[in-house]
């Protein structure tokens, strides 16, 4: 697999080198970066009401040089409210309310996801070739999960309730993956076209990846004894506190970008985050595949065996319980790749102009299948623009966002959330939302 990735990244390069040496028409400049370009006052396309936060590839240019800081934080999900998610990560008290909200939105899958990317970029954008390369550093901290509702019930409500019943422990697959990105990038148009990849090297430093695809715990009447069956793996990439940039692991991936944009229109199709990451430094293995009976036990609360939260979790004395064997084998991350088709239309109203944007995207986790959104971005006066979206799916149900811009000579920003709902109510809607982006061109 890592020499496929390797001789595909390679194949990309060298095609947008060669189209990096051709040389330009004189309309080819006026089509760089993406966007339309016309005379004032007629609107132009602008990626920032395209896609709520921009990867240095999908940055729109206006001058030589652009500096770019750029912020987003999101969770996903069909039943987790973020207060529930960030007490059990930071090991405050978790209420009965609480546990029992989640539960009352719970299906029978319950799936959730989290990712915070913050990062700096700088663009060049060289004229007469009508080429745009990019340098960036992005850090990157991701969660993705998916269980059983028993499962859920059973870690924080205790197996009281399952007396003389069996627990599914089927379907739980989760990561929690941090590492850092350094990326260059290249970009070009040619007439209508346009395309573009970027290339990262990925330096992980800390992982904890867990899968049991099937399992059960039964609970003998008066808890007499529980017969627990599972098909346990749980890989690690250290123990215990991991540095900022510690080198636990090492990887590469790869953003790319095809398009057409024409004079009120445009279509493209993206892929991101295409790669892996190897831990090999210092990695913990418990893997186990058994059905087990315990005599006299009765479980309050899973997360009383070691604490609650992430950090709070002491694996060896957890997995003591449950007999899996340890070892210390490396192992491998493949990335959460995202693949988008994003079109969108300029349409002119009486006063202002709006740009209709329809996307579909879906995502390499599991359960996932596909995400869909529509927006619509309003073209102010002075350069001010607002946006408005509604999406559903992946592993949310139903977002609601709005966001707002802002464009000087010298600076641009916008700021705004893809789940408003969740973001205002954090205790009561699954999911929530928010992105902040500035760019400085000179």
């Amino acid at each position: 697999m890592r020499n496929f990735y390797t001789a595909f990244i390679l194949l990309i390069i060298s095609v947008c080198t060669s189209l990096a040496q051709d040389t330009a028409t004189a309309n080819a400049a006026d089509m760089v970066c993406h966007c339309v370009k016309v005379m004032p006052p007629v609107p132009t396309f602008h990626n920032d009401h395209v896609y709520s936060s921009l990867s240095p590839l999908l940055s729109e240019c206006y001058d030589a040089n652009e500096i770019q800081l750029d912020f987003d934080f999101h969770v996903n999900s069909n039943a987790i409210v973020t207060t529930f998610a960030g007490a059990f990560l930071t090991g405050k008290e978790i209420t009965g309310t609480l546990k029992d909200r989640v539960a009352g939105y719970a299906p029978r899958l319950m799936k959730y996801e989290d990712e915070m990317k913050a990062g700096l970029a700088y663009k060049h954008y060289f004229k007469k070739p009508s080429v745009s390369l990019y340098v960036s550093y992005y850090h990157r901290n991701m969660r993705f999960l998916t269980t059983d509702r028993d499962a859920f019930e059973l870690l924080f409500y205790g197996n009281k309730r399952f007396e003389d019943k069996t627990a599914s422990l089927s379907n739980i697959n989760f990561e929690n993956l941090m590492y850092n990105q350094y990326s260059i990038g290249v970009s070009k148009s040619d007439g209508h076209f346009f395309g573009g990849v970027n290339v990262s090297f990925l330096q992980g430093f800390s992982d904890q990846q867990l899968k049991n695809p099937k399992g059960s715990l039964y609970t003998a009447p008066y808890g007499e004894y529980l017969d627990v069956a599972y098909s346990m793996t749980f890989n690690q990439a250290n123990n215990g506190a991991s540095g900022f940039f510690d080198l636990d692991g090492k990887g590469f991936s790869a953003d790319l970008q095809l398009g057409y944009s024409a004079e009120n229109w445009r279509l493209s199709v993206t892929v991101q985050d295409l790669g892996y990451i190897n831990w090999n430094r210092r990695p913990t293995n418990y893997v186990g595949d058994t059905a087990i009976r315990y005599n006299g036990i009765v479980i309050s609360d899973l997360t009383n065996l070691s604490g609650s939260g992430l950090a709070g979790l002491k694996l060896d004395s957890v997995f003591g319980v449950i007999g899996p064997k340890k070892s210390n084998n490396p192992y491998a991350t493949n990335l959460p790749t995202i693949f988008q088709v994003n079109y969108s239309r300029l349409v002119k109203l009486k006063k202002h102009s709006m740009i209709l944007t329809a996307s579909v995207n879906t995502r390499l986790l599991k359960n996932y299948y596909a995400y869909g959104y529509v927006k619509a971005a309003f073209l102010l006066d002075h350069d001010w623009t607002t946006s408005v979206s509604a999406g559903a799916g992946g592993y949310s149900l139903f977002n609601l966002g709005m966001d707002v811009g802002k464009r000087w000579k010298n600076l641009d920003f916008i700021i705004g959330s893809n789940n408003l709902i969740g973001s205002l109510l954090p205790m009561y809607f699954p999911g929530s939302s928010g992105y902040f982006r500035v760019a400085a061109h000179f």
